[in-house]
């Protein structure tokens, strides 16, 4: 691991020497279109696009003396006279003492180092556009189980969340500028949440899921044993639920057999083995004459009509409004940005189930369509500063240095996720374990947003002709501080028989646990290039003073390992178990432990590496407008959207 991010750290530095180097060989050779005698593009006492003073000159003291003037030769000049007007012999006299033009040219001043000079016209937008960046770059994630949405209900999925985060380069070059700015981004599947969702065709109209309470009463063909008797005296208007006496419990356990999971039975309607009626025990009392009655549900199981994994990718809409300043005569800049987002919300309530304070009802299935796939909210994001210094300038080629500073302001995480699962005290057989809901199951985890990022980097800025020019960032991110993991699971056990025979249950009750860790940030690094070509130029245009196309390449790389933390949830201090999935007890089933709730970048090491290509205009009263389109060129965990879209407005103080 050291070896390869030592290599990293050696990669993205050549990279950026190889392209100054191409630069430089580039502007010595002057290149095939290029005399060797073209002036510089930002000669100091020659402005490229026009003679007088410079679009922006952030530097020059407001007490600078005024060039001097040769004063010229002079004589007085009646209203008749014409230079050009021929004399009495048709010959144009000679005017020897008229001013010459270059008696009007001011003297020129005294020779400065190009390096940093405070009257260098270094600040010109029309010949150094801003980068337009790929904005989102590493993952944390969320990955939770799902156990049963209900009883008999198992869900056979994983539950989780996706969510990513910005970077400097966007919208920069290394010039330091006095600016305001306007981005928005469009990211098509930046987040994704794993839920649930019901498939196949339902047997009835209006059933949701693997599993639903009644429904149309008994199966046809079916009957129960004579002394079953309904809470209403027909079965057919809703009630399904029914008490039966101890001494016929024998004769339901042979119309619904338990198998070998027990306290529940099955059967299966005729020709089909996934589709069919259970009956689950709830209750026992004794009636008036003091004989024991059993209580059961009949609960219809639609094996046609299951839960699975269900994902629902969600587009990000990005606004970000930047104010920068220079100071330093102009060598110097700092930077805020003030970031909002339309995206996953940071409050999330993930339902399978539905919590049920009646200890004697079993757990009610709440479609889980909408319910465990997040929803959308609009929030601000963590704040950006940037410190930006201009180290060295000749006029053509610009280079910078840094420090950015990521500021928790985003709001922290905070998810709520309902389930249900069996108890794994009582429901464990040698056929697997009963899918029954005994314990409904509140999972609360808050990622507490707490960490501060710094971000140094080194900027190149150059124009090798008057109009190829390029841009490059080299960043990395270093995390100070960590982020707080609580997880807090509430777990309501309803009540359950034990001894069906005997009429023996437990009470329901309620536990708590309660645990918290820490995560830290990954150290990442960023390569960013850029080139662009000017495809039209006229600054003396009344509106459109440029045109230019645009092409980068974004390479972000994790420099660690991640730190993910991971609770494993308990009951009674046992492991919760996972649920079989095939409603019929008689079917072998393995006994496994369920999969821990995990915070973090589950994808550990990535590589991230985006093409972003575009263009901007320059408008007349200093500002550009640039658009742009950033595409993944990797796969898998390393593709952290589909495409993006971009608008920077940029106007020049």
């Amino acid at each position: 691991m050291r070896q390869d991010c030592g290599i990293k750290l050696l990669v993205g530095p050549a990279l950026l020497v190889l392209m100054l180097g191409n630069l430089c060989v580039a502007q010595q050779d002057g290149g095939p279109s290029r005399p060797s005698t073209e002036a510089p593009l930002f000669q100091p006492d020659a402005p490229l696009f026009q003679p007088e003073a410079p679009l922006f000159d952030p530097a020059r003291p407001a007490d600078r003396p005024a060039p001097e003037l040769t004063p010229p030769q002079t004589r007085p000049v009646t209203p008749s006279d014409d230079p050009n007007a021929p004399d009495s012999d048709g010959e144009t006299p000679e005017l020897p003492d008229q001013p010459l033009a270059a008696n009007l040219q001011p003297t020129p001043p005294s020779p400065t180092p190009p390096a940093l000079a405070s009257e260098q016209p270094y600040e010109r937008i029309s010949s150094m556009p801003y980068m337009l960046g790929d904005l989102l770059r590493a993952n944390r994630s969320v990955a939770f189980p799902y156990n049963l949405a209900g009883d008999i209900a198992g869900t056979e999925a994983n539950g989780a969340l996706q969510v990513r985060s910005p970077k400097v380069a966007e919208n920069n070059t290394a010039i330091p500028r006095q600016r305001v700015s306007f981005r928005y981004h469009w990211f098509s599947n930046s987040a994704k949440v794993t839920g649930l969702e019901p498939f196949g065709d339902p047997v009835f109209p209006g059933v949701v899921a693997a599993a639903d309470v009644g429904l149309n009463g008994l199966p046809p063909g079916v009957s129960l044993p004579p002394g079953a008797v309904f809470d209403s005296p027909d079965p057919n208007l809703g009630q399904f639920r029914f008490a039966i006496p101890g001494d016929q419990l024998a004769d339901l356990n042979a119309i619904f057999p338990p198998g070998d999971l027990g306290q529940f039975g099955v059967r299966f309607d005729p020709g089909s083995n996934s589709q069919g009626t259970a009956v689950i025990f709830q209750d026992s009392f004794f009636d008036d004459n003091d004989e024991q009655q059993f209580v059961f549900d009949l609960v219809r199981i639609l094996r046609n009509q299951e839960i699975r994994a269900a994902e629902r990718e969600i587009d990000t809409h990005l606004v970000n409004f930047g104010w920068e300043t220079t100071f330093l005569d102009g060598r110097a800049s700092l930077e805020v940005r003030v970031p909002f987002a339309e995206t996953v919300n940071s409050d999330l309530d993930l339902n399978a189930s539905r919590v049920v304070n009646d200890p004697f009802t079993r757990a009610f299935l709440v479609s889980p369509a909408g319910g465990t796939l997040g929803t959308v909210d609009s929030e601000l994001k963590d704040l950006q500063l940037i410190f930006k210094m201009l180290n060295w300038t000749d006029g053509r080629w610009f280079v910078s240095s840094g420090l950015g500073a990521t500021l928790p302001t985003a709001e922290d995480s905070n998810i709520s996720i309902v389930d249900g699962f069996p108890d794994p005290t009582l429901r464990v057989f040698s056929n697997g374990v009963a899918p029954l809901a005994d314990v409904l199951r509140t999972r609360d985890v808050r990622v507490k947003n707490e960490t501060i990022a710094l971000s140094p980097f080194v900027a190149v800025a150059a124009a090798p002709t008057s109009r190829l020019f390029f841009n490059g960032f080299l960043q990395f991110d270093f995390p100070i501080g960590q982020d707080t993991v609580e997880y807090n699971q509430s777990n309501f056990a309803r009540q359950v028989i034990v001894d069906v025979e005997n009429g023996i249950y437990r009470d329901p009750f309620e536990t708590h646990i309660s645990t918290a860790g820490k995560i830290r940030d990954q150290i990442l690094m960023h390569l960013d290039l850029g080139m662009g070509y000017w495809l039209y130029q006229n600054p003396r245009g009344r509106r459109i003073t440029g045109l230019a196309s645009l092409f980068e390449l974004h390479w972000t790389s994790t420099l660690q390992g991640a730190d993910v933390y991971s609770v494993q949830s308990t009951f009674l201090g046992e492991p919760v178990l996972l649920a079989n999935r095939d409603p019929n007890p008689a079917v072998p089933q393995p006994v496994l432990v369920e999969d821990p709730l995990r915070v973090g970048n589950l994808a550990n090491r990535m590589d991230i590496l985006n093409a972003t290509f575009g263009g901007v205009i320059t408008l007349s009263n200093d500002s550009s407008l640039s658009v742009g389109c950033s595409l993944p060129l990797q796969k898998g965990l390393d593709r952290v959207f589909d495409v993006e879209l971009m608008l920077h407005f940029n106007q020049l103080l």
